[in-house]
């Protein structure tokens, strides 16, 4: 089970290859004034070990990797939050469309996967809604150096 301590992740975004380092990227990017518009899944909390293991199945990333404050992170690194949202309510009718696919390709899944693994990812993917309502915010920010 991975550590609930906050660790950051890898991503393409940062040529440190962390999390922080894309808000760090973003310092150097703007000059005093600069305007920056922002949004990323996030966690608040680390989910249950089963959980876990959905979400690095069907997201590539473990609970921990996704624990972040991405409007403190922003303000950490010198920037003045304008206007924020979250809009994780409005990203969950994507997983009805992600299990309405994934149900019209079940042959090619089997016939890809195998019965066993096809009813796994199936059911990993069932639980993604119940674990982003439980645990996620997708903060849509605005921010001014």
């Amino acid at each position: 089970m991975p550590s609930c301590a906050w660790r950051p992740p890898a991503t393409s975004a940062s040529p440190s290859g962390t999390r922080t380092g894309s808000s760090a990227t973003f310092t150097g990017c703007f000059a005093q004034g600069g305007h920056v518009g922002f949004s990323d899944l996030a966690l608040r909390a680390c989910p249950s070990q089963r959980e876990d293991r959905a979400l690095r199945a069907v997201l590539y990333h473990s609970g921990a990797e996704l624990v972040t404050d991405w409007p403190a992170l922003f303000v950490r690194h010198g920037f003045t939050i304008v206007d924020r949202a979250d809009i994780i309510a409005d990203t969950i009718e994507t997983w009805d469309r992600v299990r309405a696919a994934y149900e019209q390709r079940s042959v090619e899944a089997v016939h890809r996967y195998g019965h066993r693994l096809a009813r796994r990812i199936r059911a990993q993917i069932d639980l993604i809604p119940q674990i982003l309502a439980k645990y996620a915010t997708f903060p849509v920010l605005s921010a001014l150096k």
